[in-house]
């Protein structure tokens, strides 16, 4: 009965850290995402400016 009972708290922890990391791993893909459209943008605006 002890066996069961640490299998599933160790199951509940490494879902917890699970959900953590993808949380994580989304988030860092946006913060990507948001810095990389804005230097298309700054790049963008300064074609146009020359022009």
């Amino acid at each position: 009965m002890k066996t069961k009972t640490l299998y599933r708290e160790r199951r509940r922890i490494e879902v917890t850290v699970n959900r953590h990391e993808d949380v994580r791993r989304i988030a860092t893909h946006d913060d990507k995402r948001v810095r990389n459209d804005a230097s298309a943008g700054a790049a963008a605006a300064a074609v146009a400016f020359r022009c």
